[in-house]
């Protein structure tokens, strides 16, 4: 008799650990390597300093538009980078912060040589190359921060860049359409001249 008693015990035992165990499922992908979250760290870090570094260029040459544009449309424009950027630039300094990153000091050679550029130019010149450069600059972040919302190691990063996308797509759609009403009172400006 102790005997059934004991065998009823393992089998109750045995049914109640199998109800407990979860059933399979999709593995869990597994952690990445510390190769692989080197390499993400890496990106996460580079993504912050090419980011910030663009961003601040916005301002500046914002701030340099805003002073120089002949065209409404253009300083109006160059006053929203300005205010859009320096908002996003601070958000992203406090990332960098909290992932002890030195944010890069200065622009890049080809973000000095355009503002140098810039400087040199008045009026519909000045207008049509800054809005040229913002088209140009806004395509290559739109497709950064694309990369960097669905590649990014960093979760925090990620949402950043996800978050910040939809602003910069934003922002190339306007520079496009700025730069197109340019283009047009210049050519028509140019027509004039050579009518009169």
């Amino acid at each position: 008799m102790h005997a059934r008693i004991f065998g009823f015990f393992l089998i109750a035992a045995a049914a109640t650990a199998q109800a407990q165990t979860p059933p399979p499922g999709p593995a869990a992908s597994p952690p990445p390597s510390p190769q692989e979250s080197t390499v993400l760290a890496v990106a996460d870090a580079n993504f912050v300093k090419q980011a910030l570094r663009d961003g601040l260029a916005e301002v500046e040459l914002g701030r340099l538009a805003a002073e120089k544009a002949s065209n409404p449309a253009v300083r109006e424009f160059a006053q929203h980078m300005v205010a859009d950027h320096s908002k996003a630039n601070g958000e992203l300094a406090e990332l960098a912060q909290q992932m002890n990153l030195q944010p890069a000091p200065a622009a890049n050679p080809e973000q000095a040589k355009l503002r140098e550029q810039l400087e040199q130019l008045t009026g519909d010149a000045f207008d049509r190359a800054y809005m040229e450069s913002q088209v140009k600059e806004h395509l290559k972040a739109v497709q950064l921060f694309e990369r960097h919302s669905s590649a990014g190691g960093d979760k925090n990063i990620r949402a950043f860049a996800a978050a910040k996308l939809p602003v910069l797509q934003q922002h190339l759609e306007q520079a496009k359409r700025v730069a197109g009403v340019v283009g047009k009172q210049a050519r028509a400006t140019v027509r004039s001249t050579i009518a009169a």
